[in-house]
């Protein structure tokens, strides 16, 4: 090939390559900008407002500084479990480990009024912008939930399984991981004891009429009377179990 056209040839690939190189470059810079969702440790939390002040758990690193945090994102919407006219809450405390989640548009206008709303301002994909689903724990916390999740059963426990309320397809449970008391069932138990009562009257009167047992018969119907009729305040009525 030609001197000049070797040359001429090499410019042209070494202006293709450093054109390419300029695009890729800054679209890595942009994407190192754009925010998808992280996992995050809680600082603080408001229960009047349910927003947390959380860390993103994920360093930057650049190429001059080294590893760098990300700065603290604030004002973040907690996410809790809600339809309808129910909502599941629970304490929110720092250390709790979450999901921040970024919108692709500024959330401002939308958490102060809801509905439909335009971006609050310009940016994309911004630290500014995040949602906390909390929950999401690193392997070492996972572990700490003792006995696991139950492939067969919802619960609503500790951590340490000292306390659970267990779903299944055939009971609600109320105790410990390992065990639980049964429930009585509140209106089984009370039409059973009504015809218990009922029986125990009946025999009682018969007892009363014997020599000799009259005032000790009074005594005990009057104590059995009484207890039966303070039994309905035994049953709370805001516990049902089906």
């Amino acid at each position: 090939m030609d001197p000049k056209a070797l040359a001429g040839a090499q410019r042209d690939d070494q202006a293709e390559a450093t054109f390419e190189e300029a695009i890729q470059s800054a679209i890595d810079s942009r994407l190192k900008e754009t925010h998808t969702c992280l996992p995050g440790i809680i600082r603080k939390f408001d229960p009047a407002t349910q927003t947390a002040t959380v860390q993103p758990a994920i360093k930057r690193i650049f190429v001059e500084q080294g590893p760098v945090d990300l700065p603290l994102c604030v004002d973040v919407p907690v996410q809790f479990p809600a339809g309808g006219h129910f909502v599941l809450t629970f304490p929110v405390e720092p250390g709790d480990e979450c999901l921040l989640v970024f919108s692709e548009r500024a959330i401002d206008f939308w958490w102060d009024r809801g509905d439909v709303q335009l971006p609050a301002e310009y940016r994309m994909h911004d630290l500014s912008d995040a949602f906390a689903i909390v929950g999401v724990s690193h392997r070492g916390k996972a572990k700490l939930l003792v006995g696991g999740v139950r492939a067969n059963a919802a619960e609503l426990r500790t951590r340490d399984g000292t306390v659970v309320l267990r779903i299944d397809d055939n009971f609600v449970h109320v105790g410990g991981a390992t065990g639980s008391q049964p429930a009585i069932m509140g209106t089984a138990y009370r039409t059973a004891e009504d015809t218990y009562f009922a029986a125990l009257e009946t025999y009682l009167g018969v007892l009363g009429g014997l020599p000799g047992m009259a005032g000790a018969a009074a005594t005990f119907a009057a104590a059995a009377t009484a207890f039966h009729g303070a039994a309905a305040t035994f049953l709370a009525t805001k516990a049902k179990v089906l």
